[in-house]
């Protein structure tokens, strides 16, 4: 009895671990959005990452979808983003829904995040209205 209560323990702090870090990231990604700075967000993305923006959609590398990425800031100047929407997928992935408020609207950002290496970098990145 005691083993599996130990075992229990055990599992509830890794889990809280794994979700604390993937927390920080999904965090720092919208602290990113919300002031609108392309480097920070684009410090987070895979080498090559799935981007849509409403002027269109395309498979990037990482300097390209920067370079997007601030387009998009200058024509749409953030004033708040807030996670609304978190978790994990069967097969590992993290994402996160993102509510962004800029000069231009509101905008819906989802975030797709595999691991790499160790740290979830983002794969695909949807910044829809």
């Amino acid at each position: 009895m005691r083993s599996i209560f130990t075992l229990a323990l055990l599992s509830v702090c890794a889990l809280s671990s794994i979700a604390g870090v993937n927390g920080d990231n999904t965090d720092k990604i919208a602290a990113a959005f919300k002031k609108g700075n392309a480097d920070e967000v684009a410090a987070f993305f895979n080498s090559s990452i799935d981007l849509t923006v409403p002027t269109g959609t395309g498979v990037y590398s990482k300097e390209q979808a920067k370079m997007i990425l601030s387009k998009f800031f200058t024509t749409n100047v953030p004033s708040s983003a807030k996670v609304i929407h978190k978790g994990t997928s069967g097969s590992g992935a993290n994402y996160a829904v993102i509510e962004l408020e800029t000069s231009g609207g509101t905008y819906r950002v989802n975030v797709l995040m595999k691991q790499e290496g160790g740290t979830y970098m983002i794969r695909e990145l949807k910044i829809e209205k």
